[in-house]
């Protein structure tokens, strides 16, 4: 897509639309700008200039409607600051065990089948859902927002995305939940659910915790430095993770800019010597946890959708 492919899209096209962009790094710093203005805004605007008979001459596109869902890939460990603040980064396993799974999952015609079956329940309940009820009452906002760090700008931006998580999943399981003037209520195990799926991502997110991959590099730097006594290569971290040197060495970059990771001998070319940083790993927590929340912990009353 090119940078300037979301200003001449059509007024509507993309109204409550999901936008999938793959990777990121193919986007340019103004394709960027457009869209944080579409996700912050909700719309797109863009004045341009045109020649006319008289000269130049502003000219106001169409606006582009909102709101849009955006879904971005990358192989960047991080994107621009001003980017994070307007997403929500879920880090793919990079576990040799999951590499393995996902193997395996190439010769297994009844996951590809079960999985074809799958896309057209989701999209009966879809209908189901879009003739139903779209108002959400969430009883424990007020308790859940007491309980939000106040010490992370970004968090201002988060909230609204755990609002909305919370009321999807109410919407989608409305039969088992109750209804007060007309509007569905959610339970507390829409919050456990929202929890588990993005309780980590929001923390990543806002820095309290770091990445597994990022660990993994940074816990066997430690490890490596505390049996041997000295400085570790590259080579050495990738053959004591049993991984390829590739990852190893973008991830180890990563952790040295974090500080979680010092280079004593930098500089292209050179055998880099890695020595545990002077920042310690975070572990703060940032979406509360279930029980923290409603004091005990949080009854599933979830039905299955689709094949066991």
């Amino acid at each position: 897509m090119s940078a300037k492919a979301l200003l001449y899209a059509a007024k509507s096209e993309l109204k409550h639309k999901m936008l999938i962009i793959q990777e990121a790094a193919g986007f340019n710093a103004d394709g960027w700008a457009y869209l944080r203005q579409l996700l912050s805004e909700g719309r797109l605007t863009y004045k341009t200039v045109v020649q006319t008979k008289d000269g130049p001459a502003g000219k106001e596109l169409p606006t582009v409607e909102g709101p849009v869902g955006l879904f971005m890939t990358t192989t960047q460990n991080r994107l621009h600051p001003e980017d994070e603040t307007r997403f929500l980064s879920v880090y793919v396993d990079q576990s040799r065990e999951q590499i393995r799974r996902a193997i395996m999952s190439y010769g297994d015609a009844e996951s590809t089948a079960r999985a074809t079956g799958l896309v057209a329940e989701f999209h009966a309940l879809f209908e189901y859902v879009r003739s139903g009820p779209k108002s959400v009452v969430i009883p424990y906002r007020r308790r859940l927002l007491e309980l939000f760090p106040d010490s992370y700008p970004r968090v201002l931006r988060d909230i609204p995305k755990v609002m909305a998580l919370i009321e999807a999943h109410a919407l989608l399981h409305q039969e088992l939940r109750a209804k007060k003037g007309g509007a569905v209520e959610a339970h507390p195990e829409d919050y456990a659910a929202v929890h588990k799926l993005i309780g980590d991502a929001l923390a990543v997110g806002l820095q309290a915790i770091v990445p597994p991959h990022i660990v993994e590099v940074v816990r066997a730097v430690e490890a490596m430095h505390e049996l041997l006594g000295e400085a570790v290569s590259q080579v050495e971290v990738a053959q004591y993770l049993d991984r390829e040197q590739s990852a190893v060495s973008r991830n180890l970059r990563t952790a040295v800019g974090e500080g979680y990771v010092e280079n004593r001998n930098p500089g292209q070319g050179k055998e880099h010597a890695y020595v545990p940083g002077k920042r310690s790993l975070p572990t703060k927590e940032v979406l509360p946890h279930p029980d923290r929340l409603f004091g005990t912990p949080a009854r599933d009353t979830e039905r299955s959708f689709g094949p066991a």
